[in-house]
């Protein structure tokens, strides 16, 4: 004996299955996020208004030099 085929619209399944019904609630409903706060997205900036430039040349960090 076959099982019978039975079609329910969306509003019907929803209207008798409280399980179902919570579940698609769940997934539908949007969800609020705290923003994060990633350290590496931070910055100060520091406004120098002296003219003089840096001096890179006897500066204690060293930046290799480009290669080619």
């Amino acid at each position: 004996m076959k099982a019978p085929l039975l079609t329910l619209t969306p509003e019907e399944l929803l209207s008798i299955s409280p399980e179902v019904r919570a579940k698609y609630r769940d997934a539908v409903t949007p969800r609020a996020f705290k923003p994060r706060t990633n350290q590496s997205q931070l910055a100060d900036i520091i406004e120098d208004d002296t003219d003089e430039l840096p001096d890179v040349a006897n500066s204690s960090s060293h930046i290799p030099p480009a290669s080619n």
